[in-house]
């Protein structure tokens, strides 16, 4: 097999379980194609995203603290939107945290679990 450092526009007829990514867009830093035989096998693609980190006090009153995530996260939107950014993915465990975060915008991901890896 060999990676090449770029992606054929014969991966796009790989049929995947989500929406095909959009390749013009420059969030892509890193595109690879697969080959084996004379033919593509698949792709690899890396797209920068923001990952957002919210500290609150849990000494605060309920309605503080969320009043104070509603605020700070509008205010971190629009410095992420302001580099070029067009989304930011959260890590939560609690369920209503979950819930506040779908009232404020946030939408559960279509692109399955997360997984990470640290270099």
């Amino acid at each position: 097999m060999i990676v090449v450092d770029q992606i054929a526009d014969e991966v796009q007829r790989i049929e995947i379980e989500f929406p095909f990514p959009d390749l013009s867009n420059p969030l892509y830093i890193s595109r690879k194609t697969i080959i084996e035989n004379n033919q593509i096998v698949g792709a690899g693609l890396v797209r920068l995203t923001g990952e957002g980190i919210l500290i609150l006090d849990p000494s605060q009153p309920k309605t503080v603290r969320a009043r104070a995530a509603a605020q700070v996260i509008e205010a971190l939107k629009q410095d992420v939107k302001s580099r070029g950014l067009d989304e930011c993915h959260v890590f939560v465990r609690d369920p209503n945290v979950v819930k506040f975060l779908k009232h404020v915008g946030f939408v559960e991901s279509q692109g399955g679990k997360p997984l990470v890896i640290h270099f």
